[in-house]
């Protein structure tokens, strides 16, 4: 009656196999997140605890990268990914792989593009979290690790669950790449 079919929504998600384009960009979404959470997390940490001029240096370049346009990041990786298969063949011969469109090298990217982000933004969490509730973890039997584990993640979890939600967005808008 209203003329509304689901046919150009069939054509287009099975016919055109627009699915796999789809489960590519999940792929790379989650693994881009996983691994910017993992690593921005234990720097963050890192970050917040040290008070030296190097970790405040550290930070500043972290920003300095995040400033620059994405195209300019892209621009640098292209050549390599592109020529990556001459640049391996004398360690891999014949077999050497090529890492333009490989879903890998674009999660590679994007974490590097992200990572700065992510590692701000956790740190700024850390810096709200007392020490001295990982000193009495440590006092009660812990070592650095289990304290961070099991007293620093669980009070932290809200920011790094808006952290994972940003790193989300960034990566799965980030159609240049």
């Amino acid at each position: 009656i209203l003329g509304l079919t689901t046919e150009h929504y069939v054509a287009v998600w099975a016919e055109n196999e627009f699915y796999r384009n789809f489960l590519n960009s999940m792929l790379v979404t989650a693994g881009v997140v996983t691994i910017s959470l993992t690593v921005g997390t234990l720097a963050g940490y890192g970050l917040a605890r040290s008070g030296s001029d190097l970790a405040f240096w550290l930070l500043m370049l972290a920003l300095i990268f995040r400033a620059l346009p994405h195209s300019v990041l892209v621009a640098g990786y292209l050549p390599v990914f592109i020529n990556s298969s001459e640049i391996l063949r004398p360690i891999f011969g014949d077999l050497s792989p090529t890492l333009y469109g490989q879903p890998w090298a674009v999660i590679a990217v994007l974490v590097s593009i992200n990572q700065p982000f992510t590692i701000w933004m956790l740190r700024s969490f850390f810096m709200d979290i007392p020490r001295e509730l990982e000193e009495s973890a440590m006092v009660d039997g812990c070592n650095r690790l289990t304290a961070f584990t099991r007293v620093i993640v669980p009070i932290v979890w809200p920011g790094i669950i808006a952290t994972a939600l940003f790193s989300l967005l960034l990566a799965y808008n980030e159609f240049l790449l």
